[in-house]
């Protein structure tokens, strides 16, 4: 699975120490700025050309899938806690913003968004 082995970086290098950092914990690991940005331009481009997002509204077509929320997941989490600035990847900010949209969103995603409002903070 893609994701796993993709955006999952994006999660261990980024919010994950920012996360521990918030629980008063020290991360084991520290990547390197330059590392990050790699990481985030490759996934963010594997996501505008692979997934189509420059063409379609959602990864597989014009309805979304599990291979949406699956990636959603991974980066919802750079996104409300003002961790990574989406706005340079127009289209994966739009598809972001249509699955913000999605019936419950907003329920499911509750303790998440405390936990971001812990670390903005």
């Amino acid at each position: 699975h893609w994701h796993h082995l993709n955006l999952r970086k994006c999660t261990e290098c980024i919010f994950r120490p920012k996360m521990l950092e918030s629980m008063g914990k020290r991360s084991n690991t520290t990547t390197p700025p330059h590392v990050v940005d790699r990481i985030m331009r490759d996934n963010m481009l594997v996501l505008k050309f692979g997934g189509k997002l420059d063409s379609q509204p959602f990864l597989v077509g014009t309805t979304p899938t599990l291979a949406d929320i699956s990636a959603y997941c991974e980066l919802d989490q750079l996104f409300y806690s003002s961790l990574y600035d989406f706005s340079k990847h127009p289209e994966v900010l739009s598809w972001m913003h249509r699955m913000q949209k999605l019936p419950f969103h907003d329920d499911i995603r509750r303790s998440m968004f405390k936990l971001c409002e812990k670390i903005v903070s």
